[in-house]
């Protein structure tokens, strides 16, 4: 399944005991240092722009029988 507000994963696996994942390649800044590099506090609009997508991410995984348990800034 594809979502755009969720990166790509290409494949996954493990090799000696440890486990992987090859992903989408996203170029930019994640939220963790826009929020240690840029002015804070963030704008309105960019806290629901960001908000907002995080929700949509979450709620087509949870109708894809996925429950995340590790959302973070990065």
């Amino acid at each position: 399944w594809r979502h755009p507000n969720i990166v790509q994963i290409y494949h996954a696996g493990e090799e000696n005991g440890r486990f992987y994942f090859a992903m989408e390649y996203i170029d930019g800044i994640d939220l963790a240092e826009r929020l240690t590099t840029q002015p804070l506090p963030l704008p309105f609009a960019e806290v629901m722009r960001v908000g907002t997508a995080v929700a949509a991410a979450l709620d087509y995984a949870h109708a894809q029988g996925v429950v995340h348990r590790d959302v973070k800034p990065a």
